[in-house]
């Protein structure tokens, strides 16, 4: 998986010699920890400066290893050797606006597409337990999202992300890389492996949306994201 992100360099954890180095990296959203082959240290640690932003591109994303976890965040990068680690100019990082679906999008979107949502939390169920297609039994979580376009929607949060919206009633969150499903006559986006939660954090229309659901949106109707299949 290759993307472009644009990070802040807060801290570094490890010297020279070291077989993977690591740094923190940090954005609006967070921080994340960015992980270099031991062929590419004396070249990294020469130009990464503590405090100067970066753009990142051609990195791989994989889960962390608890045991070596700089951050809280469940994913790192990887450098690879197509990486690129451009300085940026001037004192203020670029603000970029994230780019998510409107739930009633969805309905546009075809099945298996992947999209992002900014949505608040509605309804946490308790999870259960499926036996899947290939034998292994999995968890999953059903969870009531919407938006100010006045609908909402059922996701299926699957494995690794059951419990990690449990309390978050009324909060808006970032759901990035979900895939786009139907169940029952309905549309049901569902996590996939890469998918990232974020909360609110310092993202302005997500603190927006959710000053928008705690004095007025809770007190409207919402309606689901129903498939409107044609009839003879």
């Amino acid at each position: 998986m290759t993307d472009e992100r644009i990070l802040h360099c807060e801290t570094f954890r490890a010297g020279l010699g070291t077989v993977f180095p690591n740094f923190v990296l940090s954005d609006t959203s967070g921080e994340i920890n960015l992980i270099a082959s031991r062929d590419s240290t004396e070249e990294i640690f020469g130009m990464i400066t503590v405090g100067q932003g970066y753009k990142i591109n051609a990195f791989k994303v994989k889960a962390v290893n608890p045991q070596y976890r700089a951050t809280e965040h469940e994913c790192e990068l990887q450098l690879t050797k197509l990486s690129k680690l451009v300085p940026i100019t001037g004192n203020d990082l670029p603000k970029t606006q994230a780019q998510t679906t409107l739930l009633i999008e969805l309905l546009s979107k075809p099945v298996n597409t992947t999209v992002d949502v900014l949505v608040v939390v509605f309804d946490v169920r308790p999870p259960q337990t499926f036996n899947c297609r290939d034998g292994i039994n999995r968890e999953k979580q059903t969870v009531t999202v919407l938006d100010d376009c006045m609908k909402m929607v059922n996701l299926g949060i699957w494995s690794e992300f059951v419990g990690k919206l449990d309390g978050k009633e009324g909060d808006a969150v970032i759901l990035k890389n979900l895939h786009v499903r139907d169940y029952n006559g309905t549309r049901q986006p569902s996590t996939t492996t890469n998918t990232i939660i974020r909360e609110a954090g310092r993202d302005a229309e997500a603190e927006r949306l959710q000053k928008w659901f705690k004095t007025d949106g809770c007190c409207l109707e919402f309606e689901e994201l129903i498939l409107h299949t044609e009839t003879a």
